[in-house]
């Protein structure tokens, strides 16, 4: 389920369709169990909620990626908090 989610959370996402990319994505990231899934579902969500400017999915899932990172994916982990910024200076 959970890569049957992220798959079609991509092709909503590659057609412009934000909100339902990251529906998609969450029900993905409800089904994800480890750590590596969680986090990388978190920062797909997040990228689309910094594109669409969903303020609230982007505070939630960047919290999120960055807790799940544990030092593994610093560049990304970086990249999520830098979205985060942006979006309380829009």
């Amino acid at each position: 389920m959970r890569i049957a989610f992220e798959e079609l959370g991509k092709i909503h996402y590659n057609f412009g369709f934000l909100n339902e990319a990251i529906k998609t994505w969450i029900r993905s990231h409800d089904f994800s169990t480890s750590e590596d899934d969680l986090f990388k579902i978190s920062f797909m969500i997040a990228q689309a909620a910094y594109e669409n400017m969903s303020i609230p999915y982007l505070s939630k899932f960047a919290g999120e990626a960055e807790a799940r990172d544990k030092g593994k994916n610093l560049q990304k982990t970086i990249q999520v908090k830098l979205l985060d910024a942006l979006s309380f200076l829009a």
